[in-house]
């Protein structure tokens, strides 16, 4: 992100950079933040933007001003950076942190993938600091960061890439006897109740004790990587991702409905060219079931106030099952 910085620097010329902190296909996010301190105003701004692509535009920049009393405490916290340079990255692109600052003419540049390294731990306080000052949304990323720190990286490791052959190597390499042993009668059971593979990624819907659990299955062929995250409680391997890709490995498919969801003021135009839609899992007690990107499932009115339907079927099976289904409720 070295253009970004130097479109910053050359914006906010006025102000004095602290720390630039850059997060880098980091949970989906390209998140760029900076501390400046404006001695006009005699205050510090984070200033922060999610990058979409390879443009951006800086007038989109969200701004959080800080008291010259808790600005203050972060550059005395900075100043106690020892080491001016780690790098502790892998090979992966996921999850990559680059902090630099050149606070009192002292270049420090830090790179690492996912967790603060011990040896760098003095970047919790800091980023404690900045992170509390966001919005809550990106509390999340704090707690990620500090994971190694805090001994809680186990819950994120496992839904990180990891080299794995999907449909070859043995399962007993990832899986728990104890967990191939759940996972086959789940999978016997056939609790799997929809699967499919949408680009790169396998999203599928299992029945569990409590409901229903998305599990995402990500998979590169080139690198022969793969990525699992499922909904349960269960914070590592269990028998819901096992069940799955055990589906997947007997090529077996259950498709989802799709379902586009209908702007009340839009356009006929606009309808017909919308290409965006919800995985949707049918209608339970008079709301649709909307599986969301991140996995979360959400249940939603299917009529408005007026009684107008919210949601159109794009896809559905042979019977028109949703369809009908819809109009039972109109």
């Amino acid at each position: 992100m070295n253009n970004i910085s130097k479109k910053y620097n050359k914006y906010y010329h006025k102000d004095k950079n602290i720390f630039e902190l850059s997060l880098i296909n980091y949970d989906s996010l390209n998140l760029y933040i900076r501390l400046d301190y404006s001695k006009k105003e005699n205050l510090f701004f984070i200033r922060y933007l999610n990058i979409l692509g390879h443009k951006f535009n800086i007038k989109n920049t969200n701004q959080v001003t800080l008291s010259n009393e808790l600005g203050s405490l972060i550059v005395s916290i900075l100043q106690q950076l020892t080491n001016t340079e780690l790098d502790d990255t892998n090979e992966t692109n996921t999850d990559l942190v680059c902090f630099t600052s050149n606070i009192n003419k002292k270049h420090i540049e830090y790179k690492f993938n996912s967790f603060i390294p011990l040896k760098a731990i003095i970047l919790g306080d800091i980023f404690y600091y900045l992170f509390d000052s966001m919005p809550f949304k990106y509390h999340s990323i704090f707690a990620k960061l500090i994971a190694k720190i805090n001994n809680t990286d186990y819950k994120y490791t496992y839904k990180m890439p990891f080299k794995f052959d999907l449909y070859r190597e043995k399962l007993d390499k990832v899986f728990s006897a104890s967990t191939i042993q759940k996972g086959e009668e789940c999978y016997k059971l056939e609790k799997v109740r929809f699967l499919e593979r949408i680009q790169d990624s396998y999203y599928a819907t299992v029945e569990g004790e409590n409901g229903l659990y998305t599990v995402i299955v990500d998979y590169d062929n080139k690198t022969r990587t793969t990525t699992l995250a499922c909904s349960c409680p269960y914070e590592y391997f269990c028998k819901h991702m096992y069940a799955v890709i055990k589906s997947i490995r007997n090529k077996e498919t259950y498709k989802y409905y799709k379902v586009r969801y209908v702007e009340e003021n839009a356009d006929m135009y606009n309808k017909m060219f919308s290409q965006h839609y919800y995985l949707c899992l049918g209608i339970v007690d008079d709301k649709i079931i909307i599986l969301l990107p991140d996995g979360s499932m959400k249940r939603l009115f299917v009529y408005d106030k007026s009684n107008n339907p919210m949601f159109e079927v794009v896809e559905e099976d042979e019977e028109h099952t949703l369809s009908k289904k819809i109009k039972e409720l109109g």
